[in-house]
C-alpha cells in the first residue's frame, strides 16, 4: 500500500490539533503524510502546529490561506494535493488509538464495494456515536468503550444515512468518479451531500466496527463569527435543493 494522506483542517485552536498530531504520532502503523491545510489562524498558533509537526517527524504538505474559507473548501484543497490511494479526512478535535488507520484501510481492502468508512467514536451525532451503535447493533457495552471496540474483529456497519467527515478514509475510485466536496456547503451538510453521492454511484458507507477514535465535536463551529453562522445556516436548504435535484434526475 502506497503512503496515505491525512487532511486535516484547521482555524486557530492550536492546542486540539497538537494533541491530535501526538496521536497520530503515536497510533498510526502505516505509512503517511500529513496535508495541513491552514484557515486562516493567528500566527502565533499556526507556529505552534509548525513547530509541533517537525518536532514529530510528520512528513507533511502545508496550504495556507489568508482567511477562513471553511472546512468543505480546505477539505477540497487538500484532495487536490493528493494522489494517494486512500485519503483521511480529519477534523483537528480527533485524537487516535491503536491502529486506527490500518483497521480502517484493512476493511477497505477486503470490500472493494465500500466507498468511505469512519470509526466509531465518542461524541458526534450520527450512528457512529459508541451509545447509538451499540443500541443499533445490540451490543452490551462493558467498560471504556474505546477498549470495548477496539478489542472486536474486524467488521463494519453499513450506514444508509451519514457518514461523518469527523475522520472518515476515502478511496481513490471514489474521488475519481464523483469528485470533491460541494463548496456550496461551506461549514455544514457537504459530509452528507457526499454520502448520498457516494451511494449513488454505487459504492456502500460504513462504520468500522472494530476502529475507536475521540471526537470533541463541534470545537471550531462554536469560535465562528457572526456572518460565518449566517452561511452555515444556509446549508440546509442547499442540501434539500440538491437531493431533489438528484432525485428529479433519477
Amino acid at each position: 500500500m502506497d503512503k496515505i494522506d491525512i487532511i486535516i483542517p484547521t482555524w486557530n485552536n492550536s492546542q486540539l490539533t497538537l494533541k491530535c498530531l501526538t496521536s497520530l504520532c503515536a497510533f498510526t502503523a502505516c505509512p503517511y503524510r500529513v496535508i495541513w491545510v491552514d484557515n486562516g489562524s493567528e500566527q502565533s498558533e499556526y507556529k505552534l502546529v509548525n513547530n509541533r509537526l517537525k518536532e514529530l517527524n510528520i512528513e507533511f504538505k502545508s496550504i495556507v490561506f489568508d482567511k477562513n474559507l471553511g472546512p468543505t473548501k480546505a477539505f477540497n484543497a487538500g484532495m487536490r494535493e493528493s494522489k494517494s490511494s486512500y485519503l483521511v479526512l480529519m477534523n483537528n478535535d480527533t485524537f487516535v488509538t491503536g491502529r486506527w488507520l490500518s483497521k480502517l484501510t484493512e476493511i477497505l481492502e477486503a470490500h472493494p464495494d465500500i466507498g468511505l468508512i469512519c470509526p466509531v467514536t465518542d461524541n458526534i451525532s450520527c450512528a457512529a456515536r459508541s451509545t447509538r451503535l451499540a443500541t443499533i447493533l445490540n451490543l452490551s457495552v462493558k467498560g471504556p468503550p474505546a477498549m470495548y471496540f477496539n478489542s472486536r474483529p474486524s467488521g463494519f456497519f453499513e450506514v444508509r444515512s451519514n457518514v461523518s467527515f469527523f475522520c472518515v478514509v476515502i478511496r481513490r475510485e471514489v474521488i475519481d468518479k464523483i469528485g470533491l466536496l460541494c463548496e456550496e456547503l461551506k461549514f455544514f451538510g457537504s459530509d452528507d451531500d457526499y454520502n448520498d453521492r457516494v451511494r449513488l454511484a454505487g459504492f456502500k458507507t460504513a462504520i468500522a466496527t472494530n476502529c475507536f477514535v475521540y471526537h470533541t465535536h463541534r470545537a471550531t463551529v462554536k469560535n465562528l463569527s457572526a456572518s460565518d453562522l449566517r452561511v452555515a445556516k444556509t446549508s440546509r436548504p442547499i442540501l434539500n435543493r440538491r437531493r431533489k435535484e438528484r432525485a428529479r434526475r433519477l
